[in-house]
């Protein structure tokens, strides 16, 4: 939070994020909250390091598929999170 001396005001500062959106609007905007998908964006869950997150996906695709097979279901992997969602840039504090 940045203070303006001359008025006193404060002026709070925001840092750039990422929220995962269903590309499937149906049902309206919907976000991934890192367990399920909620309609109200502020419940979302906030990805600070879009590289890093989708490293982590990419690299739980790969253990889910080394343990259980090639046929495996990895709801939470690249694959399938990347097909069924998208990034969206916000704002948070």
């Amino acid at each position: 939070m940045k203070i303006n001396s001359e008025f006193g005001a404060v002026k709070k500062t925001f840092k750039e994020g990422w929220v995962l959106q269903l590309k499937d609007v149906t049902h309206g905007e919907m976000y991934f909250d890192g367990d399920d998908v909620v309609h109200d964006i502020s419940e979302a869950l906030v990805i600070k390091n879009k590289d890093k997150y989708i490293e982590f996906l990419k690299k739980h695709e790969e253990k889910i598929f080394a343990e259980y097979g090639d046929d495996a279901i990895c709801n939470a992997g690249y694959t399938n999170m990347m097909k069924h969602f998208k990034f969206v840039e916000v704002e948070y504090s």
